[in-house]
Parts: C-alpha cells; structure tokens; sequence
C-alpha cells in the first residue's frame, strides 16, 4: 500500500483534489483520494500535482509534456487542469467513471509550473515544467 499526496491531484472526470493523497494497492490500483488534513504515517509528499496513466498506455513523461503543450496551443486560455482533462479524452487514457480500481496505474507528477497561475508557460515560450514517473 503506498500513499502519495500533493499540492493537486487529477484525475479525469475533471476531478480535482486539493491537498490529498492518493491510496494505491499492492498492485498499483487506485483504492482511494482523501484529504490530507493531518500528517499521515507513510505517506510521501510530492511538489506539484499528481495525475495516473493507466499502465497500458504507453508513454513517457517527456511525451506527455509535450501533448500538453500542443495542447496548450490548441486551446491557450485552458488551465493545466484542463489541459489534462483534455490529454485524458484525447488518449483515451480513462473512461467516463473512471474510478481506478482494478486498473494498474503510473503515478505522473507535472512540476516546475506556477499552480496558481495554472499554466505551463506564461508565453508559449521555454517552459521549466517538466513531468517525472513515480
């Protein structure tokens, strides 16, 4: 059992959680999201926000960065939440009612951005965000 917890969490269904932890099983199914109201034993905080990829999907960090900066493009107004929503649909990464269980995920972790401006670039330009596989 691992718990993994974040400034944000993601998941698709626009569902986003401010500061909570996410509860992987043994095998990396999500077993639940609650909120971080105190320390919890066991628990690795992590800068950024947190977002699964199912495991079949095969990807890479640095490719996932770059789909949302396309996407960034394509849709310029769009906060970093929205351009996962959007990443999550256009992959067909998750499924409406997505809940995770009995599905092996990646944890992904989208930091270097400012959360509270949402965005991955201010300009378009060089981007100091970047996305690591936990």
């Amino acid at each position: 059992m691992k718990r993994l917890a974040a400034h944000y969490i993601v998941l698709p269904g626009n569902r986003i959680y401010k500061q909570h932890y996410i509860v992987l099983d043994d095998q990396d199914c999500i077993c639940g999201v609650h909120p971080l109201n105190q320390e919890v034993a066991g628990t690795e905080f992590y800068n950024g926000l947190l977002f699964p990829i199912f495991r079949n999907f095969e990807t890479t960090g640095a490719g996932i960065l770059e789909e949302l900066k396309s996407l960034q493009n394509e849709h310029p107004e769009s906060s970093v939440f929205e351009l996962l929503q959007y990443f999550f649909q256009s992959n067909e990464v998750c499924f409406p009612g997505f809940t995770g269980e009995d599905s092996p995920v990646f944890i992904f972790r989208l930091d270097g951005i400012n959360l509270p401006a949402s965005k991955l670039c201010a300009d378009n330009g060089s981007c100091h965000a970047y996305i690591q596989r936990l």
